[in-house]
């Protein structure tokens, strides 16, 4: 119980410094290429579950396999994480936060905020990314 708070609370957080950034309309410039590519799945407690793949784009925004369109964050820390936090709207408006894992792989927690109180956790693999040193160090 301790734990799932601490979670939750740590999602808030994150979810309030990422807030604060500013954000283009679109997800990705005419012309953009995206910097990588993630496969992810995740698990919740309600029982719902899938798969994906974001495609990370300059300027901090990502693109998923439906469409969606959110942010992104990998902060220059001594323990690499990667952040999610999906537009208003879109997927739940989940956030999710992950750690390194092993090379290219990072697993954390995602949490709904749109007020149904449903969380859960995700595994993310980047591939396909010319600057892997980037996100795996």
């Amino acid at each position: 119980m301790r734990k799932n708070l601490f979670l939750l609370l740590t999602l808030f957080g994150i979810s309030l410094l990422l807030a604060a950034f500013a954000a283009p309309t679109n997800a990705a410039a005419a012309g953009d290429s995206p910097l990588a590519q993630m496969n992810y799945q995740y698990q919740m407690n309600d029982g719902s579950s899938g798969q994906g793949t974001y495609w990370l784009y300059p300027g901090l925004r990502f693109v998923d396999e439906s469409g969606r369109t959110g942010y992104w964050l990998f902060p220059p820390t001594n323990v690499p994480r990667f952040f999610f936090r999906y537009d208003p709207g879109m997927a739940c408006d989940a956030l999710s936060a992950g750690v390194y894992m092993q090379p290219h792989v990072y697993q954390g927690a995602r949490l709904c905020r749109d007020g149904s109180g449903v969380y859960g956790s995700w595994t993310g693999v980047v591939i396909n990314n010319s600057t892997t040193h980037q996100f795996t160090n």
